[in-house]
This record gives structure tokens, sequence and C-alpha cells, in this order.
């Protein structure tokens, strides 16, 4: 199994794309739109202060570090629009940072 870590990324040897990566002997693709820029697969998850990549749909997924107790979000903050380059926000009804999963690219 490939272990990469999420300061490191993953490892690119010299004269390899950078746009693939080696784990084992699998390559690893990473996603980039028609300008080049790093795009977001769905089921990708992302937390409240965190920048979108990807403009889409994206569901609620937990909460980052809620008390025991917080209330669920409600059904109109449970799935959201974000454009590339918004933030993700917090869940308005308990203030508290969530969970965004990438569910449809728009």
């Amino acid at each position: 199994m490939c272990q990469l870590t999420e300061s490191l990324g993953p490892v690119i040897k010299p004269n390899q794309d950078p746009g693939h990566s080696i784990c084992g002997n699998r390559p690893i693709h990473t996603t980039t739109n028609h300008q080049g820029d790093p795009m977001s697969s769905i089921g990708d998850r992302f937390k409240t202060s965190e920048k979108c990549q990807t403009s889409g749909s994206y569901v609620f997924d937990g909460y980052v570090n809620a008390p025991a107790g917080t209330k669920q979000p409600t059904q109109e903050e449970r799935v959201i629009p974000l454009t590339r380059g918004e933030t993700f926000p917090p869940i308005r009804s308990t203030k508290q940072s969530a969970w965004w999963k990438l569910q449809r690219i728009t």
C-alpha cells in the first residue's frame, strides 16, 4: 500500500511528468483543469476555511471538532453550491466547522 503524507504529497521522480506520481508500481494521476490548475474529484473532502478548487455541489459530511450534543445542520444547510475560489463555510445554525464532500461538479 502506498502511504502519502499530507505535507509531502506524492513522490515525483526526476524527469517525471508532475501530473503523475508513482506509488509502488501504480501511477497516480493528478486531475487538472484546462488551465493546468488542480481539480477535485467526486468524494473528495474539505474543511471549513479551505478554498474551493472545483465548482460544484458539496454535501455536509460531519463536524470537524464539534462538542458532544451539537445539533445536526438543517436540511437547507446540508448541501451547498460553491464556486472555485470561494471558502468552505461553517454551519450557520451551529457556527461549527464542518467537513464538506464534493458530490457533483458544475
